[in-house]
């Protein structure tokens, strides 16, 4: 990693901590790592853990926590929620090889930091459009992902659901949802397990620099200066919020398509929840799945171009 210089944005929308930065300024920040990621989110503390793994590199991971009080917060982070479906089985085949190679990995980085943040319970698609339905089969053969065909069973396994007559339905047994928050606690406990210094605060801007031994300068909120030999930028569509970039391109902004996003969140009674609990999913060879209802809420998304 120390054989070129780049700036290397990423523009992609993956709490205990063993090598957290002090906020005066430490040895840490004097010294030059061989990589800088700024935004400690999903992404961000993926590729800090996936960096600290490479032999003779220093990382440091830069990036606020979760504010307890969120008024006024003009950062806000896509992983501060406690529900994510999680499948392999996707539209776009690059997203399915990402998927599939990511979930592969789930209980490796549980069992190494001992922090759950995923329940295998299934994934059930159901679509009355006959194309999306064998595109999705044809992802499930192309990698051997193993989707189900239920649409002439669905009825008899899950008597509890009401699907449209027309709908056509499959079944993914390796998938699940998981906690986005825990998640992140377990990457950045790994990096932090293989020496990647974590800095709780928000960068301003990065800067060129003309020292011999950095080629960067990463400036925080807190007054902070992190020097690196390369810089990864994974703060998703926060970069449009800070001037980041502008002594490396002036005037221009990362190529970002963003779209808005309604959750609306459900309450549902007690009774109900206890109910849910109690629902089995059923596989072909009879094995029980639990369902998992850990929450008395519904939650639902919507989103727009």
């Amino acid at each position: 990693m120390n054989a070129s210089t780049s700036l290397m944005p990423c523009n992609t929308c993956l709490i205990t901590l063993l090598n957290t930065v002090e906020p005066r300024m430490s040895a840490n920040e004097r010294k030059t790592y061989d990589l800088v990621v700024v935004g400690a989110g999903m992404m961000g503390s993926a590729a800090a853990r996936h960096a600290s793994l490479i032999p003779a590199t220093s990382v440091c991971l830069v990036g606020p926590e979760e504010p307890k009080e969120r008024e006024g917060r003009e950062i806000f982070g896509c992983w501060y929620d406690e529900g994510r479906v999680y499948r392999r089985v996707a539209e776009l085949h690059t997203w399915s090889v990402l998927a599939t190679e990511s979930v592969a990995r789930y209980s490796q980085l549980e069992a190494e930091t001992g922090i759950k943040f995923h329940t295998e319970v299934g994934y059930l698609h159901a679509t009355p459009d006959t194309q999306e339905f064998e595109d999705l089969m044809t992802v499930s053969r192309r990698h051997d992902l193993e989707a189900e065909d239920i649409t002439t069973s669905w009825k008899t396994r899950f008597p509890y659901l009401n699907f449209g007559d027309d709908c056509l339905v499959f079944w993914e047994k390796n998938a699940g949802h998981l906690s986005p928050r825990d998640l992140v606690r377990a990457q950045q406990t790994a990096a932090s397990q293989h020496g990647a210094d974590i800095l709780r605060d928000v960068v301003i801007e990065i800067i060129p620099s003309d020292a011999d031994a950095h080629k960067w300068e990463v400036r925080t909120e807190g007054g902070r200066v992190v020097h690196g030999r390369r810089v990864l930028v994974a703060v998703g569509g926060s970069s449009a919020l800070r001037p980041l970039f502008r002594h490396v391109a002036p005037e221009r902004l990362p190529d970002l398509q963003l779209r808005t996003q309604t959750v609306a969140f459900l309450h549902v009674a007690e009774e109900e929840a206890q109910r849910l609990r109690q629902v089995d999913l059923r596989l072909k060879n009879d094995k029980k799945v639990n369902t998992a209802v850990t929450k008395v809420y519904v939650v639902i998304y919507s989103f727009s171009e």
